[in-house]
This record gives structure tokens, C-alpha cells and sequence, in this order.
């Protein structure tokens, strides 16, 4: 977080994720508080589920990147990919990897 204050280096595109995860952070705080401020269960539970559906769509993106890059390393091994064997059909080379 310092290196986006004083502009160390860190490009928009980080900026972003740090500011993300940030902004996620002070509404699972903000929920928090909510939740023990409420009266009736049903607004406790809407905030519940607010921070639920905040918290995934934050993570999200990280997972996503996660299954990418396993996905693509997994394609280099296998038929056509650059450590593979080479190819006799298209239907040797897995689905994900076309």
C-alpha cells in the first residue's frame, strides 16, 4: 500500500487490486458493525449476506487468475503443448488446451 501512496513503482493495475481488497476489508468492517448494531434477525442476516456476496465478488478475480494459470501449465505438458508429444490428431489435444 505505501508503494501506491508515494509512487514507488506500483502501476494502475496494482493500484486497483490493493484498493480492492482495501475497500473490501472496511465493508466487511462496516457490515460487522451493522450486524451488531441490528435489531431484528432478518437485518442481521441481510447484512450477512451482503458481506458474503462482497467477499466472493472481491476473491473472485483471484481465483479465476488461479484456474488460468493452472490450466495453462497443465496445456504445456500435454499433446501439442511446448513439453508434449507432438500431435496426431486434434482430438489428442485436450479440450482446454485447443
Amino acid at each position: 500500500m505505501m508503494s501506491v501512496l508515494t509512487g514507488a513503482g506500483a502501476t494502475s493495475n496494482q493500484a486497483l487490486q490493493v484498493s480492492a481488497v482495501l475497500a473490501t476489508f472496511l465493508a466487511g468492517v462496516v457490515a460487522f458493525v451493522m450486524m451488531r448494531r441490528s435489531v431484528t434477525a432478518r437485518k442481521t442476516w441481510v447484512w450477512a449476506g451482503l458481506a458474503i456476496i462482497l467477499v466472493v465478488a472481491a476473491s473472485a478475480p483471484i481465483v479465476w487468475v488461479a484456474i488460468q494459470a493452472s490450466a495453462e501449465e497443465w496445456c504445456e505438458y500435454q499433446p501439442g503443448g511446448r513439453g508434449g508429444s507432438e500431435i496426431r490428431s486434434i482430438d489428442d489435444v485436450p479440450a482446454l488446451c485447443r
